[in-house]
């Protein structure tokens, strides 16, 4: 158990996410997304109902509560409301439709 608070206090307070085996990102995720034309779709098999299940027993099991009124997960600020549909989805195909495992993230601008 000490061994732990130890690790945590060099990792928080002297390096500071600066130990040598923390992943770097010498870009940012931006550049690193790749356009649709590049990509090949994943071809997911039908849940077997015993190992993978469907997306609204997954969600059940999580545990997650989302209210019905609750805002959106993602904001798109009203000077960038053309993003989503001029580039995100005709050039990236809609990543952020994927950002959310439960499928309920929806643009609220």
């Amino acid at each position: 158990f000490y061994g732990f608070m130890l690790y945590s206090a060099l990792e928080a307070f002297i390096l500071k996410g600066r130990g040598w085996w923390t992943f770097r990102n010498d870009k940012p995720d931006s550049a690193r997304t790749a356009k649709k034309d590049q990509c090949t779709p994943i071809e997911y098999p039908k849940p077997d109902g015993v190992l993978t299940f469907d997306l609204l027993t997954n969600l059940q099991r999580s545990g997650t509560y989302h209210d019905d009124d609750q805002p959106s997960h993602l904001v798109v600020k009203e000077h960038m409301a053309e993003v989503p549909v001029d580039v995100s989805f005709s050039e990236y195909d809609g990543p952020e439709g994927r950002f959310c495992p439960a499928k309920v993230t929806l643009l609220r601008y």
